[in-house]
């Protein structure tokens, strides 16, 4: 009792599919299943993912799509083979890149065209023979019928039988039935699989009501839900179609038929253009050489062999083309003094990679490790991840589609999954729930989660303890949000991912179209490299933009000229910086929490800055590494190791692995095994896998082999695998380590620039505010935004950081290219008018005038701002009056410099000017930043109180003391106790500096409403963790409910 399902859809039927791959496989092979078909509409998102499913749990897959035909029908296609695949693909490209009425449509000449090796189905009722049969239209339909027929040619096009117990159908099969009989039209029988259950038929509805942005309709009990559209057994599909059992042999014969052999793992790179007669591995030896004669001074043999090492393994693995494309890339960039990082990942280990200038970390003065990048152990590709210039990235994009041309390049698609914060809103969208409501929940959620996510949420954090959870209608909108957390809901852009290929993608991926008219791929990530394509990363990195930058601000305001390559590596201004953890707005040191192991490491070299960035993680702190760290290097504890013998490899990190080189460093030396082998070991340690009990007996031989007793070699065996499992990747570490220096150094030497370049950036680990308080702190005046003074962002202005016009909210960057390029054309403007008749109004705008005027940019001696808002008008007409008169030929007596420009308005000047409180609002309403004073100098009665502590007070305290700290939060992390509750820890900040102020659950469940980010008072005892002091809460209240004259008293304080 056989039959396969050749009609359905998954999860990549966005929003309309409700199954998910890996169970929609399972349920097939539950039933025995020979094959399963996937044909989701108008895509192939999920074709490859599928295929690899099913072929590992013993189905045939067979790749399909419901494709979209012109003008507004459905066919199926199925492809048979290798043929059908490619124009199955094409088909679905074209639909998408070049579909009719801007929708992804196929029309007949298409199918024509790419009809080989494909099956065709009619359809469901939305195909175009099922709606002229129930039109009343035979005649018509058989007609079309044969066209089809004629098209895929006899034996590849069928006619499909649907029963979901919809009367429609019912009739629809009778006409079918009759159409074949007469055309000798074989048929087919499907169900038209949207769900896996009969039960999941509310989620698919409650999908397609989010996806067609509806609401779900009330339950009707004389009209109940369809719920036939899951996947059946072979039994229930042969019970429905009894009459017509020929219909579900053809699935059968259908499957048969289909025979799609995929070449999957298989590598094809891109060509790359060499010199006539040379090959790959010749020109890539060539360049290499080149470069180590660049990179070193003295060639020794151990580079030498090391390099020889490194080609023999690239050759034989094939991927010289890969190493001299990625070398090209950073070629162009560094050509076109686009800033690339140091290195990513463990590419960093290659010396191939560092003679191609693809890194700039020297993998032998680092004792870095080439297997741990490319292991000719294990056949996997290697990742070769690039970190460029935030800006300038597209400029990279665009070489590689000038160089590989169009059709072989294309961005990454991936997949945007729903989380519980989403899948809380639109399932409360779709079942009609109140806004208010759901925000209740949403606000209260994490931002990032997975499927359990929302349970997990609900179950923890006492912010649901005071929510009904457990009443309408927040109980079914939790239930159902439940449902969808984890399920895919669009398609979108790999943020950095770009995929090459050596023949036209066209025929092997599916392409469309992005919003923002990008050619994407539909596989995602995992799929392009099962089909063997080369996908490179290129990362923007916004601290390589901050860096240059401020290079370029150095060399205009001092006139020093530095690359990030001649930043002195041993600078005391930098390590002082980082000793004392004054890294707000470094590159990975600005958490508390990073500031603070700063402050306890005390670094004084680029090595402690690796071992810095690879201990901050929670690994290391949970498994008590971190602490161990710190006291073998203060001298509180002895260094201690597992053998005398790997002294030399673990001598740099106290004892301890820290690093995954040193793991595989650690098998090499112990017990011999080769690179490759020490980073299977490293790999299976990692993950904890089973091959780690393969690993022991051959770890235990080899140290025997090599003199060590067993006893020594178990010790060492259990010292790696309990500790090589917290461990980093140093290549990486490394690399990151050399751009936290650099940001450290400008920061410390060039603090007006660095800040500059900094705040330009709009974007950091925190908001802006934070490092306008920070650049004050460390003695820089923030300047308002002046029409004469400003650029478009930060700069630096006699000595101090001046605010850009772009930054002012409402202007915008067109607006601010117009008023630059009028001051450059004619120099500074001399009054409100002159700037209003110089610039274009239609671009400068009134409202983009406003907001320049409240921001304070006309601040200069004159009029007021309102008295500047009450006159635009009056100025605008005189503007257009006088461009009249220019425009005519006459010369007014302005343009002879005979009276003043504006001296013919009559201006209004009884309008009272804005009181301080009111610039203050403007200044945090516009500029998002407080630059008259700190943002919670408002609340400076409070911390004159004798009973309120500055933060810069605290370290002079002593663990036990009682405090009160008050502040405005910064940041606020949870944190999972041991008993799975949630702790807080807030980031308080007063005009004096930072503190942490650490929440237990009950405090946290307590005061949880007190938590106003404007500022809070908290009263607690301080704790020291090394020399930093951190306040545990014991009570909060929010500033804005203490405002009252004589709130402030004992028992609050």
């Amino acid at each position: 009792m056989t039959f396969v399902h050749l009609h359905t859809h998954s999860e990549y039927s966005f929003l309309d599919g409700a199954c998910r791959l890996g169970e929609l496989v399972s349920r097939a092979g539950e039933f025995s299943m020979p094959a399963l078909a996937l044909t989701d509409h108008g895509g192939l998102h999920g074709a490859i993912e599928f295929y690899q499913l099913a072929r590992q749990a013993g189905i045939k897959p067979i790749i399909g799509c419901e494709v979209y035909l012109a003008p507004d029908f459905h066919l199926v296609l199925l492809a048979k083979n290798h043929a059908g695949y490619e124009n199955l693909v094409q088909l679905v490209s074209r639909s998408h890149l070049k579909g009719l009425e801007h929708k992804p449509k196929v029309d007949k000449n298409m199918l024509a065209c790419h009809a080989g090796g494909l099956i065709a189905l009619s359809g469901c009722l939305a195909g175009e023979i099922p709606r002229l049969l129930l039109h009343g239209k035979y005649a018509e339909a058989r007609g079309k019928a044969l066209e089809y027929q004629a098209i895929f040619s006899p034996g590849n096009f069928y006619l499909e039988l649907q029963n979901h117990g919809l009367s429609r159908e019912i009739r629809c099969n009778r006409l079918l039935t009759e159409l074949a009989r007469e055309t000798k039209i074989p048929l087919v029988a499907t169900n038209n699989v949207h769900y896996l259950d009969h039960k999941d038929a509310s989620i698919h509805e409650l999908l397609v009501c989010i996806g067609n942005l509806q609401t779900v309709p009330a339950p009707n009990p004389l009209k109940p839900t369809n719920a036939e559209f899951y996947l059946k057994s072979a039994r229930e599909m042969r019970r429905l179609f009894r009459e017509t059992p020929q219909a579900i042999e053809n699935t059968i014969k259908i499957s048969a038929e289909c025979n799609l052999e995929l070449p999957l793992g298989s590598l094809c790179l891109p060509f790359f253009p060499l010199p006539e007669g040379v090959t790959y591995g010749d020109y890539l030896a060539f360049l290499c050489q080149q470069g180590l004669n660049r990179r070193y001074a003295n060639l020794t043999r151990e580079i030498r062999q090391r390099l020889e090492r490194e080609l023999k393994i690239i050759g034989e693995m094939k991927l010289a083309p890969y190493f001299l494309i990625v070398a090209d890339l950073v070629a162009f960039a560094r050509e076109k003094k686009i800033p690339v990082g140091p290195g990513r990942g463990s590419a960093g280990g290659s010396l191939v990679a560092y003679a191609l200038g693809i890194t700039s970390i020297d993998p032998i003065e680092n004792q870095l490790f080439f297997e741990r990048f490319l292991n000719p152990e294990r056949p996997d590709l290697p990742d070769i991840d690039l970190d460029l210039c935030q800006r300038r990235r597209d400029e990279v994009f665009s070489y590689i589609h000038q160089k590989y041309g169009a059709g072989h390049v294309a961005q990454i698609g991936i997949f945007s999954t729903l989380g519980a914060r989403g899948a809380v809103r639109d399932v409360g969208k779709a079942l009609g729930v109140p806004q208010r409501m759901i925000d209740l929940v949403v606000t209260n959620l994490p931002h990032f989660s997975g499927k359990g996510g929302l349970e997990h949420a609900l179950a923890t954090l006492p912010e649901f303890k005071t929510i009904p959870v457990h009443e309408e209608p927040w109980q079914t909108l939790i239930e159902k949000a439940g449902s969808m957390e984890g399920r895919v809901r669009h398609r979108s852009v790999h943020p950095a991912g770009v995929v090459i290929s050596r023949e036209s993608l066209n025929k092997t991926v599916p392409l469309q179209l992005a919003s923002g008219g990008e050619i994407v791929t539909q596989y995602g990530p995992e799929s392009l490299e099962a089909l063997g394509l080369l996908k490179i990363d290129l990362l923007g990195l916004r601290n390589l933009t901050i860096i240059d930058d401020t290079l370029k601000l150095v060399a205009h305001t001092r006139g020093v000229q530095l690359t990030p390559e001649q930043i002195p590596p041993g600078d005391p201004a930098a390590y002082r910086l980082l000793q004392n953890g004054e890294t707000l707005g470094c590159f990975q040191l600005e958490s508390s929490g990073m500031r603070s192991l700063l402050k306890k490491l005390k670094p004084t070299n680029i090595r402690d800055l690796i071992a810095l960035l690879a201990l901050y993680r929670p690994g290391p702190w949970d498994s008590g590494m971190v602490e161990r760290f710190l006291k073998r290097r203060r001298g509180e504890e002895p260094v201690v190791y597992p053998h005398s013998s790997l002294e030399p490899v673990l001598t740099d990190t106290y004892g301890i692995v820290l690093f995954q080189e040193q793991v595989m460093q650690v098998a090499n030396v112990a017990a011999g095994y080769r690179m490759g082998e020490a980073d299977l070991l490293r790999r299976a340690v990692a993950k904890k896998s089973t091959a780690l009990k393969g690993h022991e007996s051959k770890f235990i031989r080899g140290c025997l082999n090599n003199g060590f007793g067993e006893g020594e070699a178990r010790k060492i065996f259990a010292f790696l695998t309990r500790f090589a499992g917290y461990s980093f990747n140093k290549a990486h570490s490394t690399a990151y380590a050399c751009i936290c220096y650099q940001t450290a150094f400008l920061k410390a030497n060039y603090p007006e620039e660095y800040f500059a370049s900094l705040l330009s950036s709009q974007t950091g680990y925190y908001n802006l505010s934070v490092y306008v308080e920070e650049a004050k702190r460390r003695g820089i005046k923030i300047l308002p935004p002046e029409i004469n003074r400003s650029s478009a962002c930060f700069t630096v202005d006699q000595g101090a950081v001046r605010v850009g016009l772009a930054i002012i909210k409402g202007v915008g960057y067109k607006s601010v290219r117009e008023i630059l390029k009028a001051r450059k054309q004619g120099g500074e403007f001399t009054s409100f008018y002159d700037f209003c008749f110089r610039v274009d109004t239609r671009v400068v705008n009134r409202r983009v005038l406003k907001n320049l005027i409240n921001s304070g940019s006309f601040d200069s001696p004159g009029l007021t701002r309102p008295q500047l808002l009450a006159n635009t008008e009056r100025v605008l007409r005189a503007v257009r009056a006088a461009q009249k008169t220019r425009k005519a030929g006459q010369l007014s007596l302005m343009d002879l410099g005979l009276i003043a420009e504006d001296c013919g308005i009559d201006y209004e000047l009884d309008v009272p000017d804005y009181s301080r409180e009111e610039k203050r609002r403007l200044e945090r309403e516009l500029l998002s930043i407080s630059i008259m004073e700190h943002p919670f100098a408002r609340y400076q009665r409070l911390m004159n109180r004798d009973k309120v502590t500055r933060s810069g007070q605290l370290t002079g305290l002593r663990t036990g003391n009682r405090v009160t700290v008050a502040g405005t939060v910064v940041s606020c992390r949870r944190q999972p106790t041991r008993n799975k509750d949630y702790m807080l820890i807030l980031l308080l900040e007063d005009p004096f500096g930072q503190v942490e102020v650490i929440l237990f659950p009950g405090t946290y469940q307590k005061y949880l409403y007190e938590l106003n980010p404007e500022g809070i008072l908290v009263r607690g005892k301080i704790c020291f963790e090394g020399e930093q002091p951190k306040v545990i809460a014991e009570s909060i209240r929010s500033l804005a409910n203490l405002s009252k004259p004589g709130l402030v008293n004992d028992s609050l304080v």
